[in-house]
């Protein structure tokens, strides 16, 4: 079946709606390359071809594999190992380690990246004040905690 090109886009969280399933699994299926991201809106959240999601993401959620056309999507679902999905929304490719930058962000870790980004241009611009130093020691630090595994 062919798509006209300006098929619409949605949202992780519309298709978490649409599927019936938790915003969790889109993002791991995503991680996991299940479902393709098609873009970002101005907000930086990932965006989703609908027709991907009624396709795939109807079989994915059905947890029938069998329904994906691909051999090699029907591959990647059996594969036992599952990518790290924050609470948050944050999700981490599979072949991710620990130290590595995630996928998708959510708003949180765009704002933390983007307040440490301001830390370390005002520790550059004055390298003698220790105030902007620990800002941006500060900042960093929060970022990690966020991306840090939570505990059980």
């Amino acid at each position: 079946m062919q798509y006209a090109p300006w098929t619409m886009l949605i949202t992780t969280d519309l298709a978490a709606c649409r599927l019936g399933v938790a915003h969790e699994h889109v993002l791991g299926w995503i991680a996991r390359k299940l479902l393709p991201i098609a873009g970002e809106d101005e907000e930086g959240r990932v965006l989703l071809r609908e027709h991907v999601i009624a396709e795939r993401g109807e079989a994915l959620a059905a947890e029938a594999p069998e329904l994906l056309r691909s051999p090699r999507l029907r591959q990647q679902w059996a594969d036992p190992t599952r990518p790290r999905v924050l609470p948050c929304g944050c999700a981490f490719s599979l072949d991710a380690d620990l130290d590595a930058e995630p996928l998708i962000r959510c708003v949180e870790a765009r704002a933390l990246e983007t307040t440490a980004r301001l830390a370390d241009a005002l520790a550059t611009a004055a390298p003698g004040d220790a105030f902007f130093s620990s800002l941006a020691g500060v900042t960093h630090a929060a970022r990690a905690r966020h991306y840090a595994r939570p505990t059980e």
